[in-house]
């Protein structure tokens, strides 16, 4: 899969890629408009992120979820498929860390394809329990989101798996 490129620690560490795999990374989204950067974020940073997340919902089943989910806005659970829902968090504690919503790492790498002036617009978190389908509609029907190297309106979605085996699952 050339579109999954492995950042080494040193890189994620120094906060800038090496040019062969700058290189691979920008083949990826030229060809297919996406890429996965396996080991861009520390994994003590993601430790961190998942203790937080149990500790803010990790009590929640996907009933709490969809209850929270109905109750007016403001309102940050919204339901995106069975068993699947979109919280956006505070960014205190370990998801108000800067070296995870403005990484030096993926703001060198952005820049070039969406300009100096790109901007955080969305922050979220996506919780799939038990049931849940195994894509999102958004990520099963969204055309390459580069596609020619336009500048698109929603250019970048950063995720991170935050399981009991994050760790351990490729």
């Amino acid at each position: 899969m050339d579109w999954i490129v492995p950042v080494s620690a040193t890189e994620s560490s120094a906060g800038t890629l090496l040019p062969a795999t700058a290189n691979a990374v920008y083949t990826a989204m030229r060809n297919g408009g996406c890429v996965l950067l396996r080991g861009v974020f520390p994994v003590a940073g993601i430790d961190a992120l998942y203790r937080e997340f149990l500790s803010r919902y990790g009590s929640m089943d996907s009933r709490q979820m969809a209850e929270q989910s109905a109750k007016p806005l403001p309102n940050p659970f919204l339901e995106v498929g069975g068993g699947r829902y979109e919280i956006t968090p505070r960014m205190t504690g370990a998801f108000g860390t800067q070296e995870f919503f403005a990484r030096p790492l993926l703001r060198r790498f952005l820049m070039p394809l969406l300009g100096s002036d790109m901007r955080l617009s969305g922050f979220t978190v996506v919780v799939s329990h038990p049931g849940a389908p195994l894509l999102s509609t958004f990520i099963a029907t969204c055309p390459p989101l580069l596609g020619a190297w336009r500048r698109p309106q929603f250019a970048c979605l950063c995720r991170q798996r935050l399981s009991a085996a994050h760790r351990y699952r490729s």
